[in-house]
């Protein structure tokens, strides 16, 4: 019961964007520990790893229209151009002060993934010819492209390195190597993945607008 209280609070505050719960998100952002959202984040990827059908229900029933259209709109004369007192910043995997510590995560690399995307919502993308809702796509498609292949490349790592195991020592190789372990971590990974891919592609469009205002601004033609 602890861990499904868990979960809720940490789609809620996490993953809905909207006025009510950025206000929810305050008050709870001093109050829950990292430990807490590690540990409902673990929650949300056996879910999906396990229960697919309830995660995909879960994700239709929690997903909200869009409050605003992905565009940058200047007034006559002036058009969109990167605003240069503006450097890209990332603070690893979660939202606004409720981070998901790399422990927490499946591979550590995939923080990396995060920040990465991160640096690409806080760049502006209204100067280019392609619609601002393409940029959005494709940031969230490279950044599930990027969980996807640690993924992979950890279960080939596992799959070449695991045969010679006895002539590795636990100083240099701590995997466990056991078939049903390396099933469950594969498996683990690939749904923390789509945990995190969900989060920014159905409810990460405000923040995604928000990180446009500031890296875009209007200048006169």
């Amino acid at each position: 019961m602890k861990n499904f209280y868990s979960v809720i609070t940490f789609v809620i505050v996490l993953f809905v964007d909207g006025w009510l719960t950025g206000v929810f998100r305050w008050l709870v952002v001093g109050t829950v520990s990292s430990k807490i959202i590690g540990a409902a984040f673990n929650t949300l990827i056996d879910i999906c790893a396990y229960h697919p059908d309830f995660w995909e229900l879960s994700v239709y029933l929690l997903s909200l229209p869009h409050s605003s259209e992905l565009k940058l709109d200047c007034p006559p004369g002036f058009i969109p151009a990167t605003n240069q007192s503006h450097f890209p910043t990332s603070n690893g995997c979660g939202s606004e002060g409720l981070k998901i510590e790399s422990k927490y995560l499946p591979h550590d690399d995939q923080e990396d993934c995060c920040n990465a995307h991160d640096v690409c919502y806080d760049k502006c993308h209204a100067v280019s010819s392609i619609a601002i809702s393409l940029h959005r796509i494709g940031c969230d498609k490279t950044f599930k492209d990027c969980l996807m292949k640690i993924c992979t490349f950890k279960s080939w790592q596992l799959y070449l390195i695991c045969p010679f195991q006895i002539l590795l020592t636990k100083k240099f190789w701590k995997e466990n190597c056991e078939e049903p372990s390396r099933y469950d971590n594969e498996k683990k990974c690939k749904a923390s993945a789509e945990v995190l891919y969900e989060s920014v592609n159905r409810w990460g469009h405000d923040a995604y607008v928000k990180a446009q205002s500031i890296a875009c601004v209007c200048i006169p033609v």
